[in-house]
């Protein structure tokens, strides 16, 4: 499940958002990894956080298309953690 607050109707914008998935599935268990991953491996949470700086100021407006790109980089770490399942979004 995914909720947002500030979309129209209720704001101009997104402000937060969040995500409630179950425990131990495979979106969960993926997640776990690359924050864990992301938590020893300094250079690539650094690249991580770049990426997601330049990607807000390319699309702005186009959030599809920030998690796209995201969605890649983030199914690279996910393949150096070791993780075997395909990566959602």
């Amino acid at each position: 499940m995914f909720f947002v607050k500030g979309m129209p109707p209720f704001g101009k914008q997104r402000t937060h958002h969040i995500h409630i998935v179950e425990h131990k599935s495979n979106y969960w268990q993926g997640r776990i990894l690359l924050r864990d991953y992301l938590r020893t491996h300094p250079e690539d949470a650094n690249r991580y956080a770049q990426l997601k700086l330049k990607l807000m100021k390319e699309h702005t407006l186009d959030r599809e298309a920030y998690t796209d790109v995201k969605c890649d980089f983030v199914s690279s770490i996910l393949k150096k953690a070791g993780f075997k399942e395909k990566v959602k979004r």
